[in-house]
């Protein structure tokens, strides 16, 4: 797809693309960061970058957050439905959706293999004060019993 055809599914200037394009070249196949002879041309994944950047900025996010967000590779797939019949779309978005729900997975185990040592770890602590609670409650006995057979 072309910048005008880029612009008018999105609802956006033409400008505006292309300053999204310049922006966040990262995120941006080769030939819509330079086009082949003056023209930018737009493949599905751009597509998704481009809707994501429409969302994020009608959120209000700043450039920086933008950055941020698409670093972590934040996505959204959910197309405007004029996009759908564009050939291969569909895989495309399902592609990319699934890769992001794949980072996601990755993080949520993370997140579960650290959560399951603290929890290893606290329930080493907890059997160390038990065993500390029955040392003191044998003395607190023995002392009692001390106390009365005097």
């Amino acid at each position: 797809m072309k910048t005008g055809q880029v612009a008018a599914l999105f609802k956006k200037d033409p400008k505006t693309i292309t300053k999204w394009v310049d922006t966040y070249t990262d995120y941006f196949s080769e030939e819509a960061r330079k086009g082949t002879g003056g023209q930018r041309i737009f493949d599905a994944s751009d597509l998704i970058v481009i809707n994501t950047l429409k969302l994020f900025t009608g959120r209000g996010y700043d450039e920086q957050e933008i950055h941020i967000r698409l670093q972590s590779g934040e996505r959204e797939t959910a197309l405007p439905p004029d996009a759908q019949s564009i050939d291969g779309m569909k895989a495309v978005a399902v592609f990319t959706e699934m890769s992001q729900l794949k980072v996601e997975n990755r993080a949520m185990r993370e997140d579960l293999t650290r959560e399951r040592e603290e929890s290893r770890n606290k329930d080493v602590e907890i059997a160390r004060l038990n065993r500390e609670v029955g040392k003191w409650q044998a003395l607190y006995e023995f002392l009692k019993e001390q106390g009365s057979d005097d």
